[in-house]
């Protein structure tokens, strides 16, 4: 009986392998049914593919970048084929998840000769709590009074968030703010500080780190120091500007008026020499016309 079951076993694989040679492309691999993968869970894919000739069996390969190691083996089944199994193990992480794994199994018909190569995919689902969570504002930057915010929540997440939480930190102490993942708020000076949200699902929550709020009382008020230096800086350059204007103004009046005394001095000093000089020529000619009028008495008074 067992010499018949051996018999009927080759026969089977002659069979397969006549078969399998007048096809034009070999079956595709089979890869084990995986659902969805939570994060950290340690991972066995299996791949497998018929080897109806056991003297040249399939080449197994994996090309899907997941790393870990890989097993691989010839076995015989149930049915008395030989099948060829390899397995790939590694830890699911979120870099994992959306991605496609490929199992190629190339068959190689003779020793040197021609082959022929199949492959099957498959994408794997990584569940994972919420990462990368951020506060984001809406216009960002200081805003001013009674003018609308929007804060918005962000999350990566399988499955998705279902919750969002926002939270304000007064002083080291968080306080609930409200649900969903938007907040707008009509900011007064009350709504200023610090504001973080939280995401949730079913395999855990994330918040974000703590965003600030801040309030601009108004243009003015910002305005207000600028504006008052700006008045002193030109007031001091306005008096420095006069008090050189006044400078240079007494100079050149002082300037003038020595001038004019200068030369009121030289006019004084020519009109009174001016003055002698004529009075003196006045007194010689008067005295020349008494002595023409008068030779003898001049004579007379010569003689002895």
């Amino acid at each position: 009986m067992e010499g018949i079951s051996t018999t009927s076993q080759m026969f089977l694989g002659f069979i397969a392998f006549i078969t399998f040679l007048l096809k034009d492309t070999p079956p595709k691999p089979q890869l084990t049914p995986i659902g969805n993968i939570p994060e950290g869970e340690l991972v066995r894919l299996s791949c497998s593919a018929s080897a109806p000739c056991p003297t040249f069996p399939p080449s197994l390969t994996w090309t899907s970048g997941l790393g870990g190691s890989v097993e691989s083996q010839l076995q015989e089944g149930i049915d008395g084929l030989m099948t060829m199994t390899s397995t790939l193990t590694f830890t699911a992480s979120l870099r994992h998840h959306g991605l496609m794994v490929k199992c190629s199994a190339r068959y190689t018909l003779q020793p040197g000769g021609t082959t022929k190569t199949t492959q099957r995919n498959l994408t794997l689902n990584v569940l994972y709590a919420p990462k990368n969570t951020v506060a984001l504002s809406s216009p960002s930057g200081p805003v001013p009074d009674g003018r609308a915010v929007t804060l918005t929540c962000q999350s990566d997440a399988n499955p998705p968030v279902e919750r969002y939480s926002w939270y304000k930190d007064i002083s080291g102490q968080v306080t609930w703010k409200a649900n969903g993942q938007t907040l707008v708020l009509l900011v007064s000076k009350a709504d200023s500080g610090l504001y973080l949200c939280e995401a949730h699902n079913e395999k855990g929550s994330q918040r974000s780190k703590a965003m600030p709020l801040e309030f601009e009382s108004g243009q003015c008020s910002v305005m207000v120091p600028y504006i008052i230096c700006g008045v002193m800086v030109l007031l001091y350059v306005l008096t420095v500007t006069v008090d050189v204007y006044k400078y240079k103004s007494l100079s050149r009046r002082l300037k003038q008026q020595l001038e004019l005394s200068e030369k009121g001095d030289n006019t004084y000093t020519n009109l009174t020499i001016a003055s002698i000089s004529s009075d003196y020529d006045q007194l010689q000619t008067s005295r020349a016309a008494r002595g023409e009028a008068h030779p003898g008495r001049r004579s007379e008074r010569a003689a002895p």
